[in-house]
């Protein structure tokens, strides 16, 4: 199983200070995640809860300390924002500045903006639907009746692979709702081992089981599974370790292709994997991994957007080792946004330039950095690391 350390939370972890009481726990400040709306503002998720800003970062102000899970990401569904928790579901309209909580905890949420929000169930069994509106929830088909069967599907090098969803019983091996993505007129249901649609508001579900080769599995998968407006599908997936690329199903997850999608990488990044869907837009990053025998971390490089199969590069990226793919993120009005552990980069929609937002700006506390360099040995592990301490005073922190 390929894990990747995340940079922030790397930066998070607890270190010990190489001072004179070498016991002296350090606990550094991070970014988690970047939403952006119209009018410049911005809302951000740090170490020291979420903080808010209307002028494109130039002031900062707290939000409502409603949520616990800084880590936890919202989902954008038209002018709300919509975030699950162990607490439970919680909705904002007004960018995070106050949130509501609208029932218990459900997952992977996507809607349209039309008032409609789908949510995979807490156990993930089932797919449920709340009405913006009305403030109400309500059941969707039954994803176990439509997946008793087997279903094999057609792997990318051609074998075939079989993945049993349920039985005539209800039971399950695995849960079969994580996810939920909308596109090409459909709502999709995403697991670790099929996808479900339905082009009927959740009526009625269809499913296919996602390709297996050999020990490849949805373990090697990194990031959601991505939707354009015409319903393909996307994913990253890894069949051999470090080496991921991005692969496309245009028949609902039935067989998939390898997406080639950039000009052949230089050698210092040979991955590929895409981040972000808006429309026919696809947005990926070009990016290298450093592995040991523990953990792998994963390092974007550049950001480009593919539009009808033509490459543009919008930025070269320096944000450091990445955990996951969430540190990217797309406004309603196209404000593009990439998240490190210790600044944003931003790019306005009416502007070509990038702006970089320094995340000790967004406080009057002292911005406190736990700076860890590893000490490997002729293998390769990492036995222990030298710690340094650093406090750094606030940069133009505003109130």
């Amino acid at each position: 199983m390929m894990r990747i350390v995340a940079r922030a939370a790397l930066a998070a972890a607890l270190c010990t200070a190489q001072a004179a009481d070498a016991s002296t726990p350090c606990y550094s400040e991070a970014l988690h995640w970047t939403r952006t709306f119209a009018g410049g503002k911005i809302l951000v998720s740090t170490s020291f809860g979420h903080v808010l800003s209307d002028d494109n970062g130039k002031t900062w102000s707290p939000a409502a300390p409603v949520i616990k899970d800084v880590q936890a990401r919202p989902a954008r569904i038209g002018a709300d924002l919509y975030l699950s928790e162990a607490a439970g579901m919680f909705r904002s309209s007004d960018f995070g500045r106050s949130w509501r909580r609208i029932g218990p905890q459900r997952n992977g949420a996507a809607g349209d903006g039309s008032g409609l929000v789908y949510a995979c169930s807490a156990d993930g069994r089932a797919v449920e639907k709340f009405d913006a509106r009305a403030g109400t929830w309500s059941a969707t088909g039954t994803l176990e009746a439509s997946a008793r069967a087997n279903v094999t599907t057609r792997d990318v090098d051609g074998t075939s692979s079989t993945t049993e969803c349920g039985d005539l019983n209800g039971k399950q091996q695995f849960a079969l709702c994580e996810q939920v993505a909308l596109g090409g007129g459909a709502v999709n249901v995403i697991s670790k081992h099929a996808v479900f649609q339905s082009t009927d508001g959740g009526k009625q579900w269809s499913g296919a089981g996602l390709p297996r080769a050999g020990n490849e599995d949805w373990r090697n998968v990194a990031g959601p599974v991505l939707v354009d407006s015409d319903g393909v599908l996307y994913r990253n997936r890894a069949p051999l370790q470090d080496d991921y690329r991005v692969h496309l199903s245009r028949d609902r997850g039935q067989s998939w292709q390898v997406a080639d999608l950039l000009p052949a990488n230089p050698a210092d990044a040979p991955l590929t994997l895409i981040v972000g869907v808006e429309g026919r837009a696809l947005y990926v990053v070009s990016a290298r991994v450093k592995a040991n025998p523990h953990a792998t971390g994963l390092r974007p490089l550049a950001l480009y957007r593919v539009t009808e199969g033509k490459a543009e590069k919008l930025t070269d990226l320096a944000l450091g080792w990445v955990g996951d793919l969430g540190f990217f993120s797309i406004g309603p009005d196209g404000t593009l946004s990439l998240t490190a552990y210790d600044h944003i980069l931003l790019r306005p929609a009416d502007s070509e330039q990038w702006l970089k937002i320094e995340g000790r700006a967004m406080t009057q506390k002292s911005w406190i950095n736990c700076i860890s360099t590893p000490r490997s040995t002729s293998d390769g592990a990492v036995p222990g690391r030298d710690k340094l301490v650093a406090q750094l005073e606030p940069a133009g922190a505003q109130p």
